[in-house]
């Protein structure tokens, strides 16, 4: 099926989005612990620092601290790991602008030259993984590249709240909604929320199974906690009721959008233009 440039621009912004709904847990700290062994040489004094930094919750401190460790030897998988993982967590608290990407940047440099110098390392799963969100956060072009590092890092044994998340939204994003339902549904086994609820229906819709699409709809509008997803359920639900010939239903969902946000521009235009097709008008409140 192909799909128009605009449907797919809004695909990308609201996955995009649904990823800062979804939450953006810090790395466990024993990943990287003091046991890594892969390195002969390296200063004690800062690596000790290093994970002192991180283990006080101090990622711009461990940034810091892992450049300066790799001032005197660049090639450390050690301090390249710390650094490129410190970086991408440091870009989550960051706006859209030059300095995050320059911060993601930083951390597909870095993992991946870890990575090219010792592909044996003990915490390759969590490069992997923290890999794999770099890319999906650095948007549309490198999903395919997202997905491709948050598979290893499932292969390889790694599990983390967030991992069928992302691979459910690296795969909405490349359009493959067969392999993203598998994953949001996995993850809303573990941790039901509203918003993978809806990123479930989503990915139903699209496959043509619209049964399963409005169950998930409806658990999302009963627990949602937040207005932005209930009003895309809503939306999405009357969509659906109206490809079915259930206006009435359809209706419904926008006058429910309209009763929470009244200057909603986009139900006021779909409901009107359901009174339209029947030839009537909608009174304003």
């Amino acid at each position: 099926m192909v799909r128009s440039g605009w449907k797919r621009r809004r695909l990308n912004i609201f996955i995009i989005g649904a990823a800062v709904l979804l939450g953006t847990g810090i790395l466990a700290v024993a990943v990287l612990g003091s046991g890594n062994k892969e390195s002969k040489g390296v200063s004690r004094v800062y690596r000790t620092a290093v994970l002192e930094a991180w283990n006080q919750g101090d990622v711009q401190k461990t940034l810091e601290l892992s450049r300066s460790g790799l001032d005197s030897n660049p090639f450390e998988p050690f301090f390249l790991s710390f650094q490129g993982i410190a970086s991408y967590y440091l870009s989550l608290g960051k706006n859209e602008g030059d300095e995050r990407q320059e911060l993601l940047d930083q951390t597909v440099f870095s993992l991946r030259k870890a990575l090219a110098l010792n592909a044996k390392l003990s915490v390759r799963p969590q490069i992997e993984y923290v890999l794999g969100k770099a890319y999906y956060q650095k948007g549309q072009p490198w999903f395919d590249l997202a997905l491709r590092h948050l598979q290893i890092a499932r292969q390889k044994g790694f599990m983390a709240n967030d991992l069928e998340q992302y691979l459910g939204l690296a795969n909405v994003g490349l359009l493959r909604h067969a392999e993203a339902a598998v994953h949001f549904v996995r993850a809303i086994a573990v941790n039901p929320s509203d918003v993978l609820m809806l990123l479930a229906a989503l990915s139903y819709k699209e496959m043509g199974e619209v049964e399963k699409a409005s169950g998930f709809l409806e658990q999302a509008i009963a627990q949602a906690k937040d207005a932005v997803v209930t009003q895309r359920a809503r939306f999405l639900s009357a969509e659906i009721a109206l490809a079915q010939g259930r206006v009435a239903d359809a209706e419904a969902q926008y006058e429910a959008i309209l009763s929470a946000d009244p200057r909603s521009a986009e139900a006021w235009y779909r409901i009107g233009t359901i009174y339209e097709t029947r030839g009537e008008e909608r009174q304003l409140p």
